[in-house]
């Protein structure tokens, strides 16, 4: 009885070492953030802009980096990932970019509730 209980005990000790002990993986996010580097205007008109929605077309339209594989075939990179979704990404960096051109008063976003006297 005790020999059975050793080698059990052996078997379960041996068999948990040989386990691989993989920590899981935490994927790499990424921003979309263009710098603009030209100068602002000087003079800027008292216009409002009002930016609308931007879309994306699927497949590139989650957090998951997506790679052209062929004509027809996309694959996803699990290990590396938008911050946020895509959509929001380029329509906060537009008009980031246009309000530090100073092309306009204000540049506002579709959530917006003020009147602006032109939509993109």
């Amino acid at each position: 009885m005790i020999k059975y209980l050793f080698a059990g005990i052996t078997t379960v000790v041996l068999t948990a070492c040989s386990l691989p002990t993989r920590a899981p993986v935490t994927p790499t996010s990424w921003l979309v953030a263009p710098q603009r580097a030209g100068a602002p205007l000087k003079q800027h008109s008292d216009y409002w802009l009002k930016i609308g929605s931007v879309s994306v077309a699927p497949p590139f339209d989650g957090k998951s980096l997506v790679y052209r594989i062929s004509d027809q075939r996309y694959e996803k990179d699990f290990y590396n990932v938008y911050s946020t979704i895509p959509s929001e990404m380029i329509g906060n960096a537009e008009r980031e970019w246009i309000n530090k051109s100073n092309i306009f008063a204000v540049a506002v976003g579709q959530n917006n509730s003020f009147f602006p006297y032109y939509s993109e």
